[in-house]
């Protein structure tokens, strides 16, 4: 068996349901670059029996004991299948590591061993990394890359979760589709809490029970896989305000509960909702110290920014409706929400958060990444600024041209300073890894 904090191998699990080929193209991804270290999983939960026979037969072509296909009993839904999927791994295979691979991921070509790498280096670590993406909803298709320093830091668990109570999510949130776990840590949160990520969300089911269990993670500052296929992302049909077959299918399988329970406010469906759903779950279930409340003012300022990028103009009026109720019902009504004027709305929002009794350096940071508005970059531009490059986009005509460039050719190094390093006391151990 595998001992505690030492390495002996890696399982890479990919979870899949009714999308075979973009399974077998994030198989392949880890088998182009892996060694006789790397075993994968493919649990196959498709309720179509094309899929399932197209894939299950990829998996047998490939003639690899490195490589096992399962199918549960029946078809789950999401959560209690990446458990499933997860016994089944550490069932079958005598290996000390897990990381996830989503079927719409791709690792990007040559990441993969530096990551092992530092998994040997830091054996009983929890170790995440960002991602880059293919916008194939945009026209023309779009690869965005995120800047990065290849630098490896400590980062307390106690930050990230004072962040998610102030509505900000950093890329080092070690939501289980970008991290590698040692089997310790994932047999530490199961004693704790039951099972390892079997609630609405697992990426960030698993992301709170891993903050309440350790005290610090590693983050990896660089890019390692690549996203894309946003037409059958759960989360990015809930960010346009879209029902997808995907996520009719997500929310079908949800059982008699409604998706986001233990959010403030249960009957929203957006992304950031759905987060603090998974917060508030885990912060009432350990009552942890580590869990902040959240900052209400900040939670109703999200919602509403993520309504306004709705594209169904219905379901954009009912959630700000529903904001702006909350809004009373808290006592959080703000000047700029009692002025009619949409503009005058806006500038004062902006004159707020900019003197807002923080440090203004924090501040500029804070809304140069993560919160964006159009104003302030009009600001900057107006004294002769440039904007941070906080993603580089490259255009091209199809989806396979751009996931080829994503995937082979790297973004130039390039952080003038870490979000980690702003936001969060986050130490540097390794500078420059490659």
């Amino acid at each position: 068996m595998a001992q505690e904090n030492s390495y002996s191998g890696l399982i890479v699990v990919v979870p899949t349901r009714n999308r075979a080929q973009l399974a077998i193209n994030a198989i392949d991804s880890v088998l182009r670059q892996a060694n006789d270290e790397v075993f994968v999983l493919v649990s196959d939960n498709s309720t179509d029996a094309g899929e399932a026979e197209t894939l299950g037969a990829h998996c047998a072509r490939l003639n690899s004991a490195r490589v096992v296909y399962v199918r549960p009993p029946q078809p789950l839904a999401m959560c209690p299948h990446w458990q499933w999927a997860l016994e089944q791994a550490l069932a079958r295979f005598d290996a000390s590591h897990v990381l996830y691979l989503t079927d719409r991921m791709l690792f990007i070509a040559g990441r993969l061993m530096p990551l092992l790498a530092l998994v040997k280096r830091y054996p009983g670590k929890v170790i995440s990394y960002d991602l880059d993406r293919v916008n194939d909803l945009a026209s023309p298709v779009r690869a965005e890359q995120v800047a990065w320093t290849g630098n490896v830091y400590e980062v307390r668990s106690s930050d990230l979760l004072s962040l998610t109570s102030q509505m900000m999510w950093l890329s080092a949130m070690p939501r289980m589709l970008n991290n590698v776990a040692p089997r310790a840590v994932l047999r530490a949160v199961a004693d704790r809490f039951g099972d390892v990520c079997n609630s609405t969300a697992p990426d960030m089911c698993f992301a709170y029970r891993c903050l309440a269990t350790v005290d610090s993670i590693l983050f990896y500052e660089r890019a390692l896989i690549v996203h894309y296929a946003l037409d059958r992302s759960n989360g990015e049909s809930q960010s346009r305000g879209v029902m997808t077959k995907d996520h009719v299918d997500f929310l079908a399988n949800l059982g008699s509960k409604p998706l986001n329970f233990a959010a403030p406010i249960p009957q929203i469906d957006t992304v950031a909702n759905t987060i603090l759903h998974e917060y508030n779950l885990v912060k009432e279930s350990t009552g942890s110290p580590k869990f902040p409340e959240i900052d209400k003012r900040r939670y109703l300022e999200r919602i509403a920014q993520e309504a306004q990028s709705f594209e169904n103009a219905a379901r954009r009026q009912e959630t700000l409706a529903l904001v702006d109720a909350y809004r009373s019902k808290w006592n959080l009504k703000s000047l700029e929400h009692q002025i009619k004027n949409p503009r005058l709305q806006r500038a004062i929002t902006l004159l707020r958060k900019v003197f807002a009794p923080k440090k203004l350096w924090v501040k500029f940071w804070s809304m140069a990444y993560i919160e964006q508005p159009r104003l302030f970059w009009k600001l900057v531009k107006a004294l002769g600024l440039s904007r941070p490059a906080l993603v580089e986009a490259k255009e091209f005509v199809t989806v396979e041209e751009a996931l080829d460039y994503a995937s082979h050719q790297a973004r130039r190094r390039g952080w003038a300073k870490s979000p980690l390093k702003i936001f969060a006391s986050a130490r540097i151990i390794e500078k420059n890894v490659v």
